[in-house]
This record gives structure tokens, sequence and C-alpha cells, in this order.
């Protein structure tokens, strides 16, 4: 059996295992349920009544020429999604107490993390975790659209790193 489901929630009691068993009484319409966000409106809201894309997220621009929009941006989490065009890349950095995942959600993505690059597409993340350098960039022909989470901040917990000051992991220790 299948149910269209449109632009109505169904209460569930968690006993109900037979569609002809629902409470058809406590279905209300998705607008009486979830308030009307503004933009500018983005971590002000209920999570679990509220909805919120790129019209309504906080908007930032990065290198002059990529889109980044916060859908959450708490101290203990941040969700953005960013627009990258064909040919730029951000610099290497890290952050000390941060963990990130990166999840493409259209076009081809490159990663270089402590200096070795994965290269992922859609469906696919790829995790950083705290203290490793990391570049995201974009080599394919197309713009790139990546959903990265993390686990507060990473903004305010950003260093730039001089990528000729890593050492190599081949070089031998002098001696």
């Amino acid at each position: 059996m299948r149910i269209k489901v449109s632009t109505e929630i169904i209460a569930v009691k968690k006993d109900v295992t037979n569609a002809r068993d629902l409470d058809r009484s406590a279905v209300r319409p998705v607008s009486e349920m979830a308030p009307t966000l503004q933009p500018g409106d983005s971590t002000a809201m209920k999570p679990e009544r509220s909805t919120i894309d790129c019209s309504i997220a906080q908007h930032y621009a990065w290198s002059g020429v990529c889109d980044g929009w916060r859908y959450v941006d708490e101290s203990d989490m941040s969700v953005i999604v960013e627009r990258i065009p064909s040919g730029v890349s951000e610099l290497t950095h890290l952050h000390r107490n941060v963990r990130q995942l990166f999840y493409v959600l259209e076009g081809q993505a490159s990663l270089e993390v402590d200096g070795a690059v994965v290269r992922f597409g859609p469906g696919q993340a790829v995790h950083v975790p705290p203290g490793t350098t990391h570049r995201f960039f974009n080599s394919s022909p197309g713009d790139t659209r990546i959903l990265v989470i993390s686990s507060g901040p990473a903004r305010n917990d950003r260093e730039n790193v001089d990528v000729d000051s890593i050492p190599d992991p081949h070089d031998e220790e002098p001696g």
C-alpha cells in the first residue's frame, strides 16, 4: 500500500502498524505547524517545526565568487551550504577544536587533507577531524554545491597554514 503525503502531517502513535489505524483527527496542514520564516531568522527557529532554504538562510560570500548559506549557526553545530565555481580554492587551514563533514550535493569536489587529495561526488562525504590541515577546491568544469556540517562554528576556530611550513612525512629527520 502506498500513502501519498503532500501538505499534511499525520500524528502517528508508536504502536500503529497499519495505515488504516491512523487517527485522522490529528491531521493538520503544515502551514498551521511551521512558522513562516523571514530572511535573517535562521537559527531562531525551532528545528522540529520549521524549514529553511537558501532564500532565508544567512548568506555570505567568500573568495569573491563563492556563496555560502548558514542553515544552522550554533555553538555546538554549524550546517552550511556552499556553491563553489570551477577553479576556485580556499587556503589550506585547520580547526583545532572543530570537526567537519564535507558532503557533495552537486558537481565534483576535491579536498586536500594532510597533503593527500580526495576527489568525491554527489552523495559522498569526507570527514575532517580537528587538527587536520585541509583545503577544499573545485577542479571540475562546473559549479560544485556542498553541505558542510561542523561540530561548531568553524570560522571561529580557523587557522590558515603556510603549506611550506608543513613537514613532509616522507622526509627523514636530520640526524
